[in-house]
């Protein structure tokens, strides 16, 4: 059916004529033919009519908004540490580079190891009561944080795991929500929104974290930095029990109760009874060959992501020190990435999320090669950035910020690569896996990994020294270690690339399955099709076809229209082309009768 509606879709340039010959065709074919499509009494669906398609509900977007808010709050909280790591350090009797990576390990891995667990609940009971527990959680944790002494550093240590396992709930519940409150282009917009949380919420964290540790003066003034989100995250439990929606798994991509819904509202706000077990949910998750690759391509991204986010700004530090400014504090260069992150994130996701859009009405692959691009596109970026920070401060920094915009590609359509090629039923599943596996082998590691390449240089430079050799032996360690991260994005790249091979099969099979999984009663002519009338017997009887869902028609439409907002720009040159297909109405009916 796509193939059949690409080749009549440059001849079907204008809105109105695609909803009238669409409309029309069903018509003419149930009161001509031989063989009705539809019943010429029942009514008929005109997609273009169905406000499912064509509108968002207000609850959506409420919903949406609050999801944003409070994954800003995620990922604020947790760069806020980067933000003031060496107040930390020396709070706590100057602990080396390799046991302050070992805060952000902890903190991930607790994240990854219970991700599982809140995937489970999130795909068998109500997910904002799982988010709203998740974010009592990390909220209480971090404030406790705040209130570690100068002798307690494993404490502080063992409730940075704590924090993670309340993010942990949140990140694996909430993108299967937007799935279920958004379909097509609507759902891309969406993601991409909430993805947008990621590199502002880290960059917030930087800013509002070194701005209020500004404030106070003393050793403990990164403390606090850790009290501002667990205030706000009070505010997010609120809206998440009060005002977030629970929506219908599944419910808008298979058309599922549509007498029933108005504008997607329909809830679901019970526990559900899974007729699978979890071990047939993985092993369905892994028979699906492109999440397995682009999980593999996301991997490397967090790695690169979280090995710059905890080492980025101390390096930049070190280097400001050594180039002019010897009383440099970490407030400020925490301050400058913060903003540059923030940017950089807004510019990243959006022309990500955009480039996706656009590129997938040609190419089924375009999720994964744009990913592909941001990654190799940072490349060259990122080294010349480590390279030139202690000699082109100012470069260095705009270098920094165009290859973040390029790593920042990745983030909504891989993101959106994740819902589409799985069946809703394993979503929160799917992404806790994912998120297990991307952190066990990326940003779980690769600040202490770093960490530890940086001490070991270090340690074998370190006798009778002075303090600038020292400084200087410093900043090379994190230099070096630091250039591990472009060799990690060609990986990455690569993956990408093989995973767009695989799209297209794995996100047929899903919308099967979906379909299989939905329980979707007749709801229009479209839904139940009269039997064809055999060769022999054109009474009635002999042959029977298989009923269409009326999503394979609004598909159809969908595709049409997609195929229709990219030649807007031509009209004019088009005009004679459409001045035909109006005086051959025939030829479109026949046609549009071949795709339906």
């Amino acid at each position: 059916s796509f193939l059949y509606s690409r080749q009549i879709s440059y001849e079907i340039k204008n809105q109105r004529i695609i909803n009238n010959v669409f409309v029309t065709t069903l018509h003419n074919m149930s009161s001509e033919s031989q063989d009705p499509l539809v019943d010429p009494e029942a009514e008929i669906i005109d997609p273009s009519k169905d406000k499912m398609r064509q509108k968002v509900s207000k609850r959506a977007i409420a919903t949406l908004l609050i999801l944003v808010y409070i994954n800003l709050l995620n990922y604020m909280d947790r760069f806020t540490v980067s933000s003031v790591l060496p107040d930390i350090q020396k709070w706590f009797g100057g602990i080396g580079q390799k046991k302050a990576g070992l805060l952000q390990t902890v903190f991930v891995v607790a994240y990854m190891v219970f991700a599982p667990v809140f995937g489970y609940l999130g795909d068998r009971f109500p997910r904002k009561y799982v988010m709203a527990v998740g974010i009592t959680i990390w909220s209480a944790t971090t404030f406790a944080c705040s209130l570690m002494g100068k002798t307690h550093f494993w404490g502080f240590f063992a409730l940075r795991g704590l924090v993670g396992i309340g993010e942990a709930s949140y990140s694996t519940v909430a993108p299967t929500i937007i799935a279920d409150l958004f379909v097509g282009d609507n759902r891309s917009k969406a993601l991409s929104f909430f993805y947008f949380a990621i590199p502002c919420g880290s960059g917030l964290g930087y800013v509002v974290g070194s701005k209020v540790a500004s404030l106070f003066h003393g050793p403990d003034k990164w403390q606090w930095a850790l009290r501002v989100t667990p205030v706000l995250g009070v505010v997010a439990v609120i809206l998440t029990l009060i005002a977030v929606h629970e929506p219908k798994r599944g419910a808008l991509e298979t058309g599922a109760n549509q007498d029933d819904r108005v504008d997607g509202e329909l809830s679901e706000s019970v526990a559900l009874v899974q007729e699978h077990s979890y071990i047939e949910d993985l092993k369905k998750i892994f028979k699906v060959k492109s999440f397995i690759w682009s999980t593999i391509g996301y991997t490397c991204v967090s790695f690169t992501i979280g090995a710059l986010a905890w080492w980025a700004p101390e390096f930049g530090l070190y280097s400001i020190r050594l180039k002019d400014n010897p009383k440099e504090v970490i407030e400020n260069v925490s301050y400058k990435f913060g903003i540059v992150t923030f940017v950089s994130g807004v510019i990243g996701v959006t022309a990500g999320a955009e480039m996706a859009r656009r590129w997938r009405r040609r190419n089924f692959q375009a999720d994964a090669l744009v990913c592909a691009l941001g990654m190799l596109g940072g490349i060259p970026f990122l080294f010349l950035t480590l390279y030139l920070f202690d000699k082109q401060q100012t470069f260095a920094w705009v270098l920094m910020a165009i290859g973040e915009i390029f790593l920042f590609l990745n983030w909504a359509p891989n993101g959106d690569i994740l819902l589409y090629v799985m069946p809703p039923s394993v979503r929160s599943s799917a992404e806790a896996v994912q998120i297990v596996l991307l952190h066990t082998l990326g940003d779980a590691f690769s600040p202490f990994i770093l960490g530890a390449i940086a001490d070991a240089y270090v340690g074998k430079n370190k006798d009778h020294l002075t303090d600038h050799e020292k400084l200087a032996n410093q900043q090379r360690g994190l230099l070096y270690a630091l250039y591990v991260t472009p060799f990690v994005c060609i990986i990455g790249a690569w993956a990408y690339i093989i995973a767009g091979r695989h799209l297209e099969a794995d996100k047929k099979a899903a919308d099967a399955e979906a379909l299989n999984e939905a329980d979707i009663p007749p709801s229009s002519a479209l839904d139940q099709m009269p039997p064809a009338p055999s060769a022999d017997n054109s009474s009635g009887g002999g042959s029977s076809n298989p009923p269409v869902n009326r999503i394979v028609v609004h598909d159809i439409y969908d595709h049409i229209q997609n195929q229709e907002s990219d030649s807007d720009d031509s009209y004019e040159e088009d005009n004679e082309d459409r001045r035909q297909l109006i005086q051959q109405p025939q030829k479109v009916n026949k046609r549009t009768e071949r795709i339906v």
